[in-house]
């Protein structure tokens, strides 16, 4: 409740925004826990009403996607600056050390113009004025010791200029452009992370959106006075950042239909779908899947189940498969295709209308397919989860 004073120090915890976060119905300093296995998984939660007076928390969320959702603003502020910064050092470096170049150049001018004028006036005086010959002396041997000084220096400058010469524009753009993947090298200070964190943003307010889509609500106020507004989804109850895809579950059911579950796990790796841990689909993982979701496997020996595939229907139909692939393109026979890249579904009873059967008997006879067929059944390329 004390404004900036209690942002505290930048420590050596995970958490990024830690101190910066504030509640959007209180006005109160998000406080931050840890947990997980090995406690790098931060919480973030208003309790000053709590610890003052016993009025319960306001507001409770899970710091990973707010954590993350964050370093992908900094990136997108910091990319175009540090491009930026990049040239300008590139430009100020290169003049920095052309000005002191050329200004030890008019210094050591002037120290020679000076040297040769007290060897003028050295020449100048008469043999009988000792003391005015002395001091003339000394000042011509101090002016030739500027000079050779100058000269010292001169040569020092040139010489480093040679040997350490100040990075290009290309190289300080190539650092520049590597700069998100140096921000999440794991041997990345997070401390620095937090400074420059703190140096872009001046505080965030954070409110919690109730069900039935439950989200986070993020205004980011940056140095400056700009603002940003962030929308995060929050994981519905029983849910964890390690759940699949709702997407993919769908996908699953509607293929367990017709599919064993080889067949789904080859369709999601094509389509590049992922487990939520991240790794590829195996059976086992398939199969993981659906007991979890209580979906039930392909079964070829139930009733209920009375599509083919193609292989099949060639068998019933004594065509090869490339037939009955043309006669589905040429929308001759009924089919579906659930998602892209899975098998064929023929319904059985669809191998005995008129259209089919007329369509066999003519390739059986030597003739060629029909160019076309009803316009409401399926072509290839008109499949659509």
């Amino acid at each position: 409740m004390k404004g900036l004073m209690v942002k505290g120090a930048v420590r050596r915890g995970p958490s990024l925004i830690a101190g910066l976060l504030r509640c959007g119905r209180c006005g109160r300093r998000l406080h931050v826990t840890y947990s997980g296995t090995k406690g790098y998984v931060p919480r973030y939660s208003c309790r000053g009403a709590d610890i003052n007076h016993g009025a319960g928390r306001c507001i409770a969320f899970g710091g990973l996607r707010v954590d993350e959702a964050i370093e992908r603003e900094i990136l997108r502020v910091l990319a175009p600056g540090a491009i930026e910064a990049a040239l300008v050092t590139a430009d100020a470096t290169a003049e920095e050390t052309t000005a002191a170049h050329h200004a030890l150049q008019l210094e050591l001018r002037e120290a020679r113009y000076e040297a040769e004028r007290a060897h003028r006036q050295y020449d100048a005086v008469e043999p009988e004025h000792r003391l005015v010959a002395e001091t003339l002396e000394r000042r011509w041997n101090g002016a030739l010791e500027r000079v050779r000084l100058l000269e010292q220096r001169l040569t020092a400058i040139e010489v480093e200029a040679t040997r350490e010469r100040p990075p290009d524009r290309a190289s300080l753009l190539a650092l520049a452009e590597e700069f998100p993947r140096v921000w999440a090298d794991a041997s990345t200070d997070i401390r620095t992370k937090k400074r420059i964190v703190r140096l872009l943003i001046e505080e965030i307010i954070a409110k919690v959106a109730p069900a039935p889509q439950p989200q986070i609500e993020l205004v980011v106020h940056w140095k400056g006075g700009k603002h940003t507004q962030l929308v995060i989804p929050r994981n519905i109850t029983g849910h964890h950042r390690y759940c699949t895809d709702r997407a993919v579950v769908d996908v699953v059911r509607d293929l367990a239909r017709s599919t064993p579950d080889a067949g789904i796990a080859r369709v999601l790796n094509r389509l590049g779908y992922r487990t939520g841990a991240g790794n590829t689909w195996t059976q086992h993982r398939v199969l993981s899947l659906r007991s979890h979701h209580r979906i039930a496997a392909f079964d070829r020996s139930t009733d209920r189940n009375k599509l083919l595939t193609i292989a099949d229907a060639a068998k019933v139909l004594r065509v090869s498969t490339a037939t009955v692939r043309r006669m589905i393109e040429r929308r001759l026979l009924p089919a579906t295709q659930p998602v892209l890249y899975a098998p064929w579904t023929i319904r059985e009873e669809d191998l005995a209308t008129a259209a089919v059967q007329r369509a066999i008997e003519t390739v059986r006879s030597g003739g060629a397919l029909p160019r076309s067929g009803e316009s409401a059944q399926l072509a290839l390329e008109d499949s659509s989860t």
